[in-house]
């Protein structure tokens, strides 16, 4: 690789090791392309912006961060077709190659080589219509979540599977995930846990106020509508987390299908997805 782009949550400690990262790669002939001045990493304004003019013509990009500041970064880098390859500077690291300490620089070498393979990751599609006429639209990773603003009371959502209407839930929430977002939000709120080559959709309660309510896995060849009945202003939809988020109205529906987009993680371990399960969530149960 001889152009490679250089990413860093900025609300966390790492200008030392994005300086270190970046003089390292022009110490090996390649130029290492980051920002100027203050910029928010979740900025997704800020991140096309970089990628439509410095970053233009990089053949990966560097993150460092946690996984929000992967999920941010994947949003954009996906419109690009850039490779992203993650380290670790926040607490889970699910969607990290390496730590810090962890043969950072050995790692640097194998990119620079070529020493590498690609893994792509299925993406959502997500619309929201007010009436008839779509209002935003937006491409995730890992998931988008409807839920209920703090202290509202219950939420009632209807979830229709190809126009059809499928499912009804009482309760804070509904989750729809991506294979890969499985291992985040939703398994914190009973989902399972789905091999990330998968293609599929994970719907997944918050807090259901029913017994019978459980997590559907269906293909990603679906088409899935949201509504709910809280009054304006009382439900929020959240994109990956909080890298977006909207006030939905009553009127609003949200349709969610399989994004014609994905991330390319760039994989140097062969470490399987059953490994880094083991290893990152052992410690944590």
């Amino acid at each position: 690789m001889k152009k490679i782009g250089v990413l860093a949550n900025r609300k966390r400690d790492v200008g030392a090791v994005r300086d270190e990262i970046i003089s390292y790669i022009e110490s090996k002939g390649a130029v290492a392309v980051a920002p100027d001045g203050d910029y928010d990493v979740v900025d997704q304004r800020f991140l096309r912006a970089f990628m439509e003019g410095e970053a233009r013509d990089c053949e990966c990009l560097i993150v460092l961060g946690g996984d929000g500041t992967l999920l941010s970064v994947a949003r954009q880098a996906a419109y690009f077709s850039i490779p992203i390859f993650g380290i670790n500077l926040g607490h889970l690291g699910f969607l990290s190659e390496v730590d810090p300490g962890d043969g950072l620089y050995v790692a640097i070498d194998r990119i620079l080589r070529g020493d590498f393979t690609l893994e792509e990751r299925m993406m959502l599609y997500v619309r929201v219509f007010r009436g008839e006429k779509l209002y935003r639209e937006y491409h995730c990773l890992n998931d988008c979540v409807l839920t209920k603003r703090l202290f509202e009371g219950l939420v009632h959502i209807d979830a229709f599977v190809d126009d059809k209407v499928s499912l009804s839930y009482n309760g804070d929430g509904l989750i729809v995930a991506t294979p890969t977002g499985a291992s985040g939000y939703s398994l914190s709120a009973g989902g399972p846990l789905v091999s990330p080559e998968m293609e599929a959709m994970i719907l997944t309660p918050v807090s259901a106020h029913s017994l019978y309510s459980r997590s559907i896995v269906i293909g990603a060849d679906r088409d899935v509508m949201l509504r709910a009945d809280k009054k304006d202003g009382r439900c929020v939809l959240s994109i990956d987390g909080k890298t977006s988020t909207l006030t939905i109205s009553e009127k609003d529906s949200v349709r969610i299908s399989k994004s014609s987009l994905k991330t390319t993680f760039l994989r140097l371990n062969d470490r399987s997805f059953f490994h880094v399960l083991n290893e990152k969530l052992r410690d944590r149960s």
